[in-house]
């Protein structure tokens, strides 16, 4: 081997070596952030996040009733933080002998979890530290009645391969719920911050580092959710918090739940759920309703 070929061969393993190390550093971070954030900001203690789990839950409800009547189902909740919505899901079917589990990658949102659901009288309740692709990869075909990830599949870079073992571990006509953010909302949220590179990186693709930093986020609207829910059907889009928003958000100021009075709060609610299905891309979120094929 000449030297110029040697030392060409050597550089391209040291490239590849540093882009290797490079893309393994730069996924550390963006963990690092979520994990963060994941204890920083408490779900299920949070003043706004009650509201916007009984929100979820006006939509979801419904569904598990209309398709599981006699609720003694198998559910997951993937990425479930502190269990905003694992408690509720688990008082839906736990009488009835339904399991649910609650996966997520955080230790000190699942200690949360279990402390909010110990004074449930069931067994059927589970908790899993774990990646949310790990767990479902390890999960049997067919095997699973419902699945829901809400407000975590925009941060994380394998959505669309979650969503394919979502599909693929759901049993014929099973429910999938999927909490992800509109692309107006990323867009309206990248100017209020000052990035107007994201602002316009909205506009041209559905994902990305929107916010200039280590995070690697993605957004889509209404129209390219069938392209994500390849296998599904019967789909649906609601709107979550179609005219309000938490402490920091881009509408805060327009209303945050709980800064509103008892009456005025169910009067948002209830304009909330009744608009949600006719603007599904102006809320915070879009919750994705849909059923696996046969």
């Amino acid at each position: 081997m000449g030297l110029m070929s040697f030392i060409a061969r050597a550089l391209l393993v040291i490239s590849r070596m540093s882009h290797k190390a490079g893309t393994t550093l730069q996924k550390n971070i963006h963990l690092s952030h979520i994990k963060r954030t994941a204890r920083l900001h408490d779900m299920s203690s949070h003043p706004d996040e009650d509201y916007y789990a009984e929100q979820y839950m006006k939509f979801i409800a419904p569904e598990l009733n209309k398709s599981f009547p006699d609720k003694n189902i198998k559910i997951i909740d993937l990425a479930c933080g502190q269990g905003r919505l694992t408690l509720p899901l688990a008082k839906w079917n736990s009488e009835a002998g339904g399991k649910i589990t609650g996966v997520d990658f955080t230790v000190e949102a699942l200690d949360i979890a279990r402390e909010n659901t110990k004074n449930i009288n069931s067994t059927q309740i589970e908790f899993k530290q774990s990646d949310a692709l790990d767990y479902l990869n390890g999960v049997e075909d067919s095997s699973v009645d419902a699945v829901i990830c809400v407000e975590a599949l925009y941060m994380i870079k394998e959505h669309k391969a979650i969503i394919s073992e979502i599909r693929r571990v759901l049993k014929s006509k099973g429910l999938v719920f999927l909490g992800l953010r509109p692309e107006i909302y990323s867009i309206v949220e990248a100017l209020r911050q000052r990035h107007f590179d994201g602002a316009t990186l909205a506009l041209k693709q559905h994902e990305g580092e929107l916010l200039g930093g280590p995070v690697h986020f993605s957004w889509c609207s209404s129209k390219d959710v069938e392209d994500y829910m390849t296998g599904f059907t019967d789909i649906k889009t609601k709107a979550i918090g179609l005219l309000s928003d938490i402490e920091g958000g881009p509408r805060a100021n327009i209303a945050r739940p709980s800064n509103l009075p008892p009456d005025a709060q169910k009067i948002l609610m209830k304009l909330e759920t009744e608009l949600a299905g006719d603007y599904p891309d102006a809320g915070r979120y879009m919750l994705v309703i849909a059923t696996k094929k046969s």
